[in-house]
């Protein structure tokens, strides 16, 4: 997924299968403009990385009207397998 920041913006994105965020880039308006996953607000510089999401899991990104950031880019990966037991 991906945001240009826009001012004044929201939106809610499903997320189509179960895996891991992976955040390629993440810079939205500290403190005003907010990506929330799994109830945890993500704003600044530090975005989700690594977070396990499942399928149809609801993420809002939520931003004012006022300074605009570069967005974000987070990509969805296989969540590793399981080690084999023996």
């Amino acid at each position: 997924m991906t945001s240009a920041d826009n001012s004044n913006d929201y939106c809610e994105i499903t997320a189509l299968a179960a895996g891991d965020l992976l955040v390629v880039d993440f810079s939205t308006e500290s403190g005003w403009d907010f990506l929330t996953v799994g109830g945890t607000d993500y704003s600044g510089t530090t975005g989700p990385d690594g977070v396990s999401v499942s399928n149809g899991e609801v993420m809002v990104f939520d931003s004012d009207s006022y300074v605009e950031a570069s967005g974000f880019d987070i990509c969805l990966v296989d969540p590793p397998s399981p080690a084999p037991t023996i």
